[in-house]
């Protein structure tokens, strides 16, 4: 064996994520933005419903009332709030719905690509309000493992379903030699 290939996602990284930032538009705080997230995702278990849940822990916000949710595997969830129509997940997910990004948020989605890091968009009834920047962990054992398999003399890799920019960020943070993103 000369060459390992790590799959990405829940191998280097843990199967967690954390919110770093919150993106307001249409003159909404970064509270309201998270609370209507946690609202429509305190339902959900995957990794970016949890620290989504968590942020909104952290900051001690109060939790609208979730009515009804309807989950789209890999793109997002649609729920009613306390009248409200609301939409979180991709911007492909919310193109279905007609909704488009102001550019504010155009420009967030750039920088946060650049840094690896994933949006949440957030939209309430017929306006995008909002987005979640997530980054994830790596695992406490990762870089330690890295090193003694580099010390082996092994060459090693990244593959991941994600797209290219989280994907050549952790490479280049664990210092692997290549990586392969965008592959399913």
């Amino acid at each position: 064996i000369d060459t390992i290939v790590f799959d990405k996602t829940g191998t280097l990284p843990l199967d967690e994520q954390i919110v770093t930032q919150i993106h307001c538009c249409a003159q909404r705080s970064e509270a309201e933005v998270l609370a209507w997230a946690a609202a429509a995702e305190h339902r959900q278990t995957h990794p970016i419903a949890k620290a989504i849940l968590i942020a909104a822990d952290q900051r001690a916000l109060e939790i609208p009332h979730l009515d009804d949710a309807h989950y789209t595997l890999g793109l997002g969830i649609t729920a009613e709030i306390q009248g409200h129509l609301v939409h979180i997940g991709s911007e492909r997910f919310l193109g279905t719905y007609n909704l488009t990004l102001p550019s504010v948020l155009q420009d967030v989605q750039r920088a946060a690509a650049a840094d690896g890091h994933a949006l949440v968009f957030v939209a309430e009834d017929d306006a995008v309000i909002g987005a979640l920047e997530l980054a994830a962990v790596v695992r406490p054992e990762a870089r330690a493992t890295i090193d003694w398999l580099r010390h082996l003399g092994l060459s090693l890799y990244i593959i991941s379903g994600d797209h290219e920019a989280p994907t050549a960020k952790l490479a280049a943070e664990l210092g692997m030699d290549g990586y392969f993103a965008n592959t399913l």
